[in-house]
């Protein structure tokens, strides 16, 4: 998994859960507030329409002396009637114009379920009462929430009603648009934190990531292009650091492996580069077992040194090794091997255990050898000891032909 999915993985869930229960919460916030507030427009919108068609034409009639003449009364009456019931329909509210015996004289009639006995008690709270009166009327498992006002000129009752599904229907458009922007938002949020994230994060780890190929590879590298100020540019800085300084030991060590290489094949001395790493591995086994000196054990169990000298890998020789032991190539000398070590050839190796097993600094001891022709050689075998174990895997023994 790269980490540009882990990162869309850490942040578009808590983004999206975040703004989810925002929007959630939004809903219920409006749910409240259109329910809480519908008296008060319903009320707003009651005094409206009163004074836009009932109250400026009875002030017309009064203004001209004709408030008392029943065909101007019924005229404006009829033109309020009319009025009122296209607002109705443009508004989505049912609006009832009532008398007082509860006759209905607006266009739009009233539930039959809504009885004539309730519509009376309305009727007469609202006229006995200065302002409006609100309430709701049940009705087949809903509400119908009212308001009313008595109109003393024409001694009419307008009753302004909002069915309570008409009020949550208004709450779902509105809570549906809420979630879809809540959702668009998230996506939006979300992923403007990612690319965030991917500039600041991803970017730099990914330059990051391609030096370290090519220093794995040990590929040319140049500056690593990170220019923010922060500790992306700090490790940059140090992986650039780090991989000049590898480079230059690097390269002085080739130098001095080729010096040491020119060195050990044209030197006159016999030299063998060798791995006693298993060696090693065996005396320390054997120093758990409880073994204090390894000169007398080994000397009593000659079977074990020998099992333990064929633990020593020979990687290379060099040409004077080849010319002593009178080898043709190293293949010959490789494949003849175990000719060339003398009768004492084990005693000496138990001398050598016993000296690393002692952690002297050096070994020398003479020693005899044969060549592959089997003509006897006296020499003389050295080796500086080393401390560490990881030093034991390319080990320099010198012989010198003291024949």
């Amino acid at each position: 998994m790269t980490i540009r999915v882990k990162i869309l993985l850490i942040i578009l869930p808590p983004v999206f859960l975040g703004i989810f229960l925002i929007g959630l919460w939004s809903t219920k916030i409006f749910t409240q507030y259109i329910f809480t507030n519908n008296h008060e427009l319903s009320v707003l919108y009651l005094d409206k329409i009163i004074n836009d068609h009932l109250q400026k034409r009875t002030d017309l009639l009064t203004a001209t002396g004709l408030e008392s003449s029943k065909s101007y009364n019924s005229h404006y009456q009829k033109e309020a009637l009319d009025n009122l019931h296209t607002e109705s329909v443009n508004y989505n509210r049912d609006i009832y114009i009532m008398k007082k015996n509860a006759e209905v004289i607006s266009k739009i009639k009233p539930p039959k379920e809504i009885s004539l006995t309730l519509w009376k008690d309305i009727i007469k709270s609202s006229s006995s009462k200065v302002g409006s009166i609100e309430g709701f009327i049940p009705l087949n498992s809903t509400r119908i929430f009212y308001v009313a006002k008595y109109f003393e000129p024409w001694d009419w009752t307008i009753v302004v009603t909002i069915a309570e599904k008409e009020l949550l229907s208004i709450v779902y458009d509105i809570n549906k648009t809420v979630l879809i922007t809540s959702f668009l938002l998230a996506l939006f949020v979300g992923f403007l934190v990612y690319f965030i994230f991917y500039k600041l994060l991803v970017v730099p780890i990914s330059k990051l990531e391609e030096a370290s190929i090519l220093i794995a590879k040990n590929q040319p590298l140049e500056k690593i292009d990170i220019t923010a100020k922060d500790e992306f540019l700090n490790l940059a800085r140090s992986i650039e650091s780090m991989y000049f300084s590898i480079n230059e030991k690097t390269q002085a060590l080739q130098k001095n492996e080729e010096k040491f290489r020119g060195l050990f094949e044209n030197s006159e001395v016999s030299i063998w580069n060798e791995d006693l790493t298993d060696v090693i591995k065996t005396l320390d086994n054997l120093r758990k077992e409880g073994v204090t000196d390894i000169h007398k054990y080994l000397i009593k169990n000659i079977k074990l040194a020998q099992e333990i000298s064929r633990k020593v890998k020979v990687l290379d020789v060099n040409d004077a090794t080849l010319k002593l032991f009178n080898a043709s190539s190293k293949e010959e000398f490789f494949s003849d091997i175990d000719k060339i070590f003398g009768d004492d050839a084990i005693l000496v190796f138990i001398d050598e255990l016993t000296a690393i097993w002692n952690k002297d600094k050096s070994f020398s001891r003479k020693s005899l050898f044969k060549t592959i022709n089997g003509d006897i050689i006296h020499g003389i075998i050295t080796l500086q000891i080393p401390k560490k174990l990881e030093q034991f895997s390319n080990l320099t023994v010198s012989i010198i032909d003291i024949s």
